[in-house]
């Protein structure tokens, strides 16, 4: 058993749907990823497991609500402000 979590926040990796606990008609692979999610005040770190058809109803819905996705300028400001929260 180890320590932390072996997927560093942020990072993506693909994982192989293997029986015995694979169902026919299930994803041959999942999308896992390292992160935080907000609940209620507080934050909770976990790792998270997505199904491929998740990720591009993610995109497209992205895609589709421009607003979602900041530009690059908006993406720097909101980056230092959250570093300057955390310090």
């Amino acid at each position: 058993m180890t320590n932390g979590p072996s997927i560093r926040q942020g990072q993506f990796i693909q994982v192989p749907n293997r029986p015995p606990y694979q169902h026919p008609r299930a994803a041959p692979d999942y999308i896992a990823t390292y992160g935080e999610i907000r609940c209620g005040r507080s934050w909770v770190k976990a790792d998270l497991l997505f199904t491929p058809t998740e990720i591009r109803r993610a995109v497209r819905r992205a895609i589709r609500n421009r607003e979602d996705v900041p530009s690059r300028r908006a993406k720097s400001i909101l980056q230092r402000i959250d570093r300057f929260i955390r310090r």
